[in-house]
């Protein structure tokens, strides 16, 4: 589940700013148990909050963690991280035992465990290598991107990353620049897919250096990164995107994506397909 949202100035007003709702809608859908059981696909936790702020230059904050099991919105640990640390990614132990100390919820591993993602595991392991292969690249990802009333745009991505993966695999979604990157010259954007080639492209930074560096459109430079470079790749993916102007952007080469967004004129629309 993909969610933008452009700013306004009176609903700005009761949200806070682009970061704030950035966080809130990644973590509100991250908590529905439909999302939860897609959040924690194996069982681990990936989470990122990434904001760049304006007036006389950009500074470029940004915070992430990753590897974690029993923090219960790790997109807040992920903003603890950019906004009280001096560090960007932390990992493990070290995520938890820093979002503790910030105060933030910590629940038990158990409480990811739906009995819809138990009987996915447990099917997946009965399943033939080659069969289970092919599942290895059905994301679960919760992600948000924002613009406030001051321009400020914030992107936010959490993700339970890939059922069966090798034990302390790492995707795109704590990788500033990859799955997540918000630059208010440009764009905030949000990326769901197979982690590695979103890595390996850096696709979320690839889409704002496309706009500054060559002038590209943000819908052209998200159809050119999702539609031909990734797709001749042979990857899967999509990502969400809106501009400092609060045009929006769901890009995507699957079959179907949910999406949803609503701008500053109040309208929402909920999408699949």
């Amino acid at each position: 589940m993909l969610v933008a949202r452009p700013g306004h100035p009176e609903r700005d007003k009761e949200y806070g700013s682009g970061d704030d709702d950035a966080e809130d809608r990644a973590a509100d859908c991250g908590c529905h148990d439909r999302m939860r059981a897609q959040h924690d696909s194996d069982f681990s936790l990936l989470a990122r909050l990434e904001a760049h702020r304006g007036g006389h230059g950009c500074a470029c904050r940004a915070g992430a963690v990753a590897g974690v099991t029993s923090i219960k919105n790790p997109v807040s640990a992920a903003r603890k991280v950019m906004e009280n640390s001096p560090h960007v990614l932390l990992i493990d132990g070290g995520a938890e035992e820093f979002a503790k100390k910030q105060g933030l919820e910590i629940v038990d591993p158990s409480y990811f465990i739906t009995p819809k993602m138990k009987e996915r595991w447990e099917k997946s392991n009965k399943q033939d290598p080659k069969e289970v292969k092919g599942q290895e690249k059905k994301p679960g990802t919760v992600g948000a991107v924002a613009l406030d009333q001051n321009g400020n745009l914030a992107a936010a991505t959490s993700t339970g990353g890939m059922m069966n993966k090798m034990h302390g695999r790492i995707g795109d979604s704590p990788i500033i620049g990859a799955g997540t990157y918000a630059n208010n010259n440009t764009c905030a954007v949000s990326c769901t897919g197979h982690g590695e080639y979103f890595i390996r492209n850096v696709v979320a930074y690839d889409i704002s250096a496309m706009m500054e560096y060559r002038g590209m459109p943000m819908e052209e430079a998200a159809k050119t990164v999702i539609q031909e470079k990734l797709k001749s790749q042979g990857a899967d993916g999509g990502l969400i995107a809106v501009n400092k102007e609060g045009r929006i952007v769901m890009e995507f080469n699957t079959n179907a994506m949910f999406r949803g967004y609503i701008n500053s004129d109040g309208q929402k629309e909920v999408m699949i397909y």
